[in-house]
């Protein structure tokens, strides 16, 4: 099974592979399915002259994921810049938040962070009864990964193709939830962890279809300006909200969209670089 993993095609596979190979990218996206389908990595590149890569992963990947995920990462190489494209699930109280960990399975015994978060999740039992079990769950994807091509992932960066159905109206969106505290403590330890080694992180919200709330992600942002992190905030972004023919659905940017945003946030990004 192994062996089998590191040669699937798998985009879950791939893009893991990468992100904690010795590729030394110096700036990294982070996040969900959003960061995996917002960030058009070439424009990013072209504008900031950086060797970039989307590790956005889909599925709902949280901090606990992107936090094991950086902790591999930086056994080989550490990049310049992360941007973290956030969502709900990063912060928020939610059912089964420690299963995202899951697609990191394979490289429990690789980190003595990452395994302890592992552990903490209940799940690292398994692993050291049997290391069959850390394939669990993904072996058709990994088997048909080797007879199935690359998916088109330009460095990290999957396009969605399509549009909302132009008679769709945005709506006032409100979301009720309560605050996990473990996972905020686990953004500290990843901006911690990103500061000891030099690390600018920076937070990012990208479009939504629908509008949000002031006081939605507000513990976000409270986080943000209590750490001293730069907090890139589109949301409501009235080049987006609202746009059919910018978004594939209410959550994610078609292919137009993604590459209007691309260069809109490179173009923020300029100035933080350059500090």
């Amino acid at each position: 099974m192994g062996v089998i993993y590191l040669h699937s095609n798998a985009t879950v596979n791939v893009k893991i592979r990468e992100t904690v190979a010795d590729n030394n990218y110096k700036l990294v996206f982070l996040g969900s399915s959003r960061c995996h389908h917002h960030y058009v990595t070439k424009i990013f590149e072209d504008s900031l002259s950086l060797n970039a890569y989307n590790a956005g992963l889909r599925g709902g990947s949280n901090i606990y994921f992107n936090y094991a995920l950086v902790q591999l990462m930086l056994n080989h190489s550490s990049p310049k810049y992360i941007v973290y494209d956030l969502i709900h699930g990063d912060f928020i109280d939610e059912a089964q938040s420690y299963d995202k960990l899951i697609p990191l399975a394979p490289y429990y015994g690789c980190s003595m962070s990452v395994d302890s978060l592992f552990d903490e999740a209940q799940l690292g039992w398994k692993y050291n009864v049997s290391h069959l079990y850390k394939y669990n769950g993904k072996v058709l994807t990994s088997i048909s990964g080797l007879f199935l091509p690359l998916n088109s992932i330009d460095k990290g960066y999957q396009p969605k193709f399509g549009e909302i159905p132009p008679n769709i109206s945005a709506i006032n969106e409100t979301v009720s939830y309560n605050i996990d505290a473990n996972k905020i403590r686990y953004l500290s330890k990843f901006v911690q962890l990103c500061q000891r080694r030099g690390i600018v992180v920076i937070f990012a919200l990208s479009p939504i279809f629908n509008f949000k709330a002031p006081e939605d992600y507000k513990e976000i942002k409270i986080f943000a300006k209590d750490n001293k992190i730069i907090l890139l905030d589109y949301l409501n972004s009235h080049y987006f909200m609202g746009n059919t023919r910018l978004f594939y659905d209410e959550m994610h940017l078609n292919d137009e969209g993604a590459r209007l945003y691309s260069s809109i946030i490179a173009h923020d990004l300029k100035s933080i670089i350059k500090e």
